[in-house]
């Protein structure tokens, strides 16, 4: 299958639990350094991307907004509460 425009984003995450629990640095420091290293890779191996999102940006900020605003709106966000054993590795809650 060919594609004449395929669109490439890249995200890192700094709010991870798993971060939080390093303890060698602040999880923003932490995905600022990341981010440089996955630029540098990416234009050493000559891979272009069409946008690199961070979860800081104005923009994207704006559109999650938006979106959750939307699904509360339509009644698809409910408040509940959580129990069982949270597993970091998989940054979910297991019953």
């Amino acid at each position: 299958m060919m594609f004449s425009f395929l669109p490439v984003l890249m995200n890192t995450a700094r709010r991870s639990k798993k971060l939080l629990g390093r303890g060698d640095s602040a999880p923003k420091e932490h995905a600022d350094y990341m981010v440089e290293n996955f630029k540098a890779l990416w234009r050493k191996l000559g891979i272009s991307n069409n946008a690199f999102i961070r979860t800081t940006d104005k923009e994207h900020m704006k559109t999650v907004q938006g979106l959750l605003q939307m699904l509360l709106d339509k009644g698809e966000i409910e408040k509940r509460s959580y129990s069982g054993w949270y597993c970091t590795p998989d940054e979910r809650v297991l019953d």
